[in-house]
């Protein structure tokens, strides 16, 4: 069985501190990553998969940022010579 995260604020801080970004950000997206609540209860869940994929994502974006600002520092000097 998928091992499955607790939502509550104190885990929603762990799930922020695992995907190196703020509280906030974890919440306002909580629907859009696939967190969920069982019915009549308060706690927010996820399934680690899907932290882990979110995890994935952000990393492979982070890198593809970075290498878009080197490539254009890269021909803005090219072009400065």
């Amino acid at each position: 069985m998928e091992e499955i995260w607790n939502g509550t604020n104190s885990y929603n801080k762990t799930t922020a501190k695992l995907l190196n970004l703020s509280y906030s950000t974890v919440f306002s997206h909580r629907h859009k990553w696939g967190f969920f609540q069982m019915e009549g209860s308060n706690i927010w869940l996820v399934e680690k998969s899907v932290l882990e994929q979110r995890k994935k994502s952000r990393i492979i974006y982070t890198a593809m940022c970075r290498s878009a600002i080197i490539l254009w520092r890269i021909e803005n000097v090219d072009q400065e010579k």
